[in-house]
């Protein structure tokens, strides 16, 4: 009786043993398969990150590189510096427009008639230009990046540049005082207003032609209150051989 107890102790500790060592196998089975599949399931985001983090590297150094040879190219290719000239205008501009329109009157001996069929005599025979283009000058379009003249008879005479006015000479009546019989009587007297007028930029304008203009309005100034030498002014620059070449061209 007593052997069989012992026999009956030592089969149910065997089996015991037996039972925990599969429950233990089967514990590792399962987690070791969960383990797998959440490696599985971050796979692909791992790969995405790489190659996220690839392609980062790749810009960067694309960057680098294009940064370095924007360098290089700076010290090789000398920049192109503006020309000097140009800034003189710009300040020439700005001093213009400053100042605004200028004016002077002329009365007393040097005064003049404005006769249109006299400017053109004048025209043509200092320069190339025929009658019948002197005539049609203000056929003349906006492409026309030139001096023009307009003349109205006993009015006004304007020196313009692509449609804008430069130098104006226009008729006008002044007050004055004069003693007559011995008394002081106010009337009036015939003279002229001589004005400058500072360049409008307008598209298609170019440094050049706001120099032409700038240098136009300071001969004119420089004639003071003569309206004969400002005429003669006006004449001389419409009349220059290359501005009657450009006049030729558009009309």
């Amino acid at each position: 009786m007593f052997l069989g107890l012992a026999v009956f102790i030592i089969l149910a500790i065997t089996i015991t043993i037996l039972v925990m060592r599969a429950i233990k196998a089967l514990f590792r089975l399962l987690t070791g398969g969960r383990n797998k599949d959440k490696d599985n399931e971050q796979q692909p985001q791992k790969e995405a990150e790489k190659k996220s983090e690839t392609k980062k590297e790749s810009k960067k150094e694309t960057e680098e590189e294009s940064k370095s040879e924007s360098e290089q190219l700076e010290k090789t290719v000398p920049q192109e510096e503006e020309d000097p000239s140009v800034e003189i205008t710009r300040r020439r501009f700005a001093d213009a427009c400053f100042h605004g329109i200028t004016e002077e009157f002329a009365t007393g001996e040097n005064l003049m008639e404005i006769d249109p069929k006299t400017v053109a005599d004048l025209c043509v025979g200092t320069s190339g230009i025929t009658y019948l283009e002197f005539n049609n000058r203000e056929i003349a379009g906006e492409e026309y990046y030139g001096f023009n003249l307009i003349v109205e008879k006993d009015t006004r005479m304007v020196l313009t540049y692509n449609g804008q006015a430069v130098a104006s000479l226009t008729a006008v009546e002044t007050q004055t005082t004069a003693i007559i019989n011995g008394q002081e009587v106010e009337g009036t007297m015939p003279g002229f207003r001589i004005n400058t007028f500072p360049p409008t930029l307008t598209p298609g304008m170019v440094p050049s032609d706001l120099e032409k203009m700038l240098s136009a309005a300071e001969r004119v100034r420089a004639c003071g209150n003569d309206p004969r030498l400002v005429a003669d002014c006006m004449i001389g620059e419409f009349t220059e051989p290359g501005n009657i070449s450009k006049l030729k061209s558009s009309i």
